[in-house]
């Protein structure tokens, strides 16, 4: 009897092929089976699936929905952003704008930035400092009235909604994942 290597031993376990038993390796594998009735195939699993339809509809409209509730959560975000920012440069422009006020003059009621540098009571080292993107927020501002704030209330209501459409758009996902469970779980239990 002759005596077997190590490395015959490993090729015997192996297999022909190299790759394990049976010859398993990447020179073992075989192509894999093609369809032999592509659309008779499709057919059946259509027939298998028309009793699900109303549902499949279903979790189409709910994935659609889920995704466009998604997307328009950070435009909204964006908004409350917007919004911090804009309150915020209208109080520093209110501020610069009492802080520079020549000494006396008095504001009559309702007299908005725009009325001012209409009148040329601003005086133009102010106007420089105001960026072109907040000159339209100078404008509108109403130096008669006490210091503007942060509109909190705004913020809330749109923190508000962006949680619905979250909420909503969880629970239309989480309705379509479990209509189409049922659905695939039915179809299985079918072709068994």
């Amino acid at each position: 009897m002759s005596k077997i290597n190590s490395n015959q031993r490993q090729q015997m376990r192996r297999g022909p092929g190299g790759g394990g038993p049976g010859g398993g390796g990447p020179m073992g594998m075989m192509p894999g089976e093609k369809a032999k009735n592509f659309k008779g195939t499709m057919g059946d699993l259509i027939k298998y699936m028309r009793p699900f339809i109303a549902g499949i509809i279903a979790v189409l409209i709910f994935a659609s929905m889920s995704t466009v509730f998604a997307i328009f959560g950070p435009k909204i975000l964006g908004n409350i952003v917007t919004q911090v920012s804009e309150d915020y440069g209208s109080m520093m422009m209110y501020d610069e704008f009492m802080k520079n006020m020549p000494q006396g003059m008095k504001i009559p009621e309702g007299t908005t930035g725009e009325a001012l540098i209409k009148s040329g009571r601003v005086p133009q080292e102010i106007l420089n400092k105001i960026p072109e993107n907040m000159r339209q927020n100078f404008e509108k501002l109403d130096f008669s009235k006490p210091r503007p704030g942060i509109n909190f209330d705004a913020i809330v209501n749109t923190v508000l909604l962006l949680a619905a459409l979250y909420v909503m758009s969880a629970l239309l996902n989480y309705l379509q994942g479990y209509i189409i469970t049922g659905i695939a779980q039915k179809i299985t239990y079918k072709f068994r």
